[in-house]
């Protein structure tokens, strides 16, 4: 065996040697050395001196950087790109000196025996301070998609209403508004959630502001969902008109109303009451307005687009009446015609009335 050992050992060697070699080739064909690269974005770091002096610190024009690296074929899909974090850091900021300073990267332990002759590009980016704003903004809110038939949207109440917005001053000047964002499909009762909160322009369009940052990341919120009804209007006409005049009837411009409110309350309600209109020595035709607003019970919502109810009261001439009788013609004034005609199409006409007391539904 020694012998066999010792017999053209230089020989032995070298084929050794050579069997070495010939590996390393063939791993470098199979599983070759590979250039790649990836991006990400940059980060600040160390911000809370800058904060404290009523400034903020933030990135220039560049705001991400490439990264480059060898890595072998086989071992090429285990490096992602979340493995590297590349930031800087506030604390390399020199107001003397040139506002350029280095990035820094941090590369994930797991993939440090993977990758070689790391490389990173930009080293170095523009950085500038600007004045730190504050400013406090009511919240709006935005909704989207269809509730189901017979459904509508009642009150929307936030926690908080408001909320502060902080970051550079030429940031938040961008800001017109401040809103949550609430999707109302399919919902058939009262739901709660929370929101993340977005920065509008005048247009209503979103804002990325990647330096500024609300007080509140989140808005709670509590969504009632309303039942709708079409309920009469009760009108009453009391009183005596002037000598020599007659009461010819009421026109209201509205026959009913739509009007929204939880289930419990509209379970009850059929109809609401106008303020009672009395016509003592009245020698004219009047109009009178309502605010319905103010004639629902708490809790009620109208649904309508006009905010008012209005009535006609008609009274004429009784000289004007007695002969329009005998001639067969219209018992109303031009005028009174042209008030009438001007009410939408959905009107209640009173009856003449046969006593001074009228109750118009």
């Amino acid at each position: 065996m020694k012998k066999f050992l010792s017999n053209n050992l230089f020989l032995k060697i070298m084929s050794l040697v050579s069997a070495i070699l010939v590996w390393f080739i063939v791993m470098g064909i199979v599983k070759p050395i590979i250039y790649d690269q990836t991006r990400v974005d940059l980060n600040l770091e160390n911000q809370d001196t800058f904060i404290s002096r009523g400034q903020v610190f933030e990135l220039g024009d560049i705001k991400s950087v490439s990264i480059s690296y060898d890595v072998r074929t086989d071992q090429a899909s285990q490096v992602k790109t979340e493995h590297f974090y590349a930031y800087v850091d506030a604390n390399d900021y020199n107001l003397q000196s040139a506002s350029s300073i280095p990035v820094h990267l941090e590369i994930d332990k797991d993939i440090q025996n993977l990758i070689t002759n790391v490389r990173i590009e930009p080293q170095v980016v523009n950085v500038a301070t600007d004045a730190l704003s504050s400013k406090n903004f009511d919240i709006t809110i935005q909704s989207y998609g269809n509730l189901p038939l017979g459904k509508i949207l009642g009150p929307i109440t936030l926690n908080p209403e408001s909320v502060y917005v902080n970051g550079p001053e030429k940031e938040v000047e961008q800001i017109h508004s401040v809103a949550i964002s609430i999707d109302l499909s399919h919902s058939i009762n009262n739901f709660s959630g929370t929101s993340k909160l977005l920065f509008l322009d005048k247009n209503n369009n979103v804002l990325i502001l990647p330096n500024t940052y609300p007080a509140i990341e989140e808005i709670a919120y509590t969504a009632m969902i309303y039942e709708t009804k079409s309920i009469s209007i009760n009108a009453l006409v009391t009183g005596e008109v002037a000598s020599g005049y007659t009461y010819i009837g009421t026109v209201i411009n509205k026959e009913r109303l739509t009007v929204s409110a939880p289930r419990n309350i509209l379970e009850n309600l059929y109809s609401i009451d106008l303020p009672e209109i009395n016509i003592n020595n009245l020698d004219t035709t009047t109009q009178y307005s309502f605010e319905i607003s103010k004639l629902l019970p708490n809790g009620v919502k109208y649904n309508g687009l006009d905010t008012q109810i209005i009535v006609l009261v008609s009274i004429v001439d009784s000289e004007l009446l007695n002969s329009a009788d005998d001639s067969g013609t219209e018992t109303t004034t031009q005028g009174d015609r042209r008030l009438i005609d001007s009410f939408t199409s959905n009107i209640i006409i009173a009856p003449k009335a046969s006593s001074s007391e009228t109750n118009i539904k």
